[in-house]
């Protein structure tokens, strides 16, 4: 099989004095290939994406924040920018409900459940404000990098849940 993904959205927002702006661009292409044990409508799946996902996330502090082990003021830090990207390349492994090639139907449902292995989220972290050039906000930065990815760890398994139409022609 061959899949497309794709979805856009974004999100504005204020919380713990901090104004927000998260931009999701989600998109991915898969090679599948199933497998049908029972020679019915369940399958395996198992494949490859390529996975073009990214989120932006734009903070804007409305009070001093702490990053690192260092307090700044919103005028130092000015606007931080977040970019999470993925690993490029993707396992999937799932299971599902649905034969688009079973001859004896014309239209025929299908349901995906599975798993893209696609490891730990890489990030950029940068800031535009007055101390953002300087040695010590710089190493400060590095530091809320680090914790900031040792907490997306988890994130490294996305989950799927797909469903679609087929039809066959004859």
């Amino acid at each position: 099989r061959f899949g497309l993904n794709r979805y856009s959205g974004d999100h504005d927002g204020t919380e713990d004095h901090l104004d927000y702006t998260i931009d999701m661009n989600l998109q991915s292409v898969g090679l599948l290939v199933d497998w049908h044990p029972y020679d019915g409508v369940f399958r395996v799946t198992g494949g490859m994406l390529y996975n073009g996902n990214e989120v932006d996330f734009v903070v804007t502090p409305t009070e001093s924040l702490r990053i690192g082990d260092t307090s700044y003021s919103p005028s130092a830090i000015g606007i931080l920018t977040y970019h999470a990207t993925f690993r490029k390349l993707a396992p999937y492994m799932g299971f599902g409900f649905g034969n688009a090639l079973k001859k004896t139907q014309a239209l025929g449902f299908v349901l995906d459940f599975g798993i893209v292995f696609h490891g730990s989220p890489e990030l950029e972290l940068s800031a535009d404000g007055w101390d953002a050039s300087l040695p010590g906000f710089q190493d400060d930065l590095a530091q809320e990098k680090q914790e900031i990815e040792e907490d997306l760890r988890p994130f490294r398994y996305y989950p799927v849940v797909a469903f679609g139409f087929t039809y066959r022609f004859r």
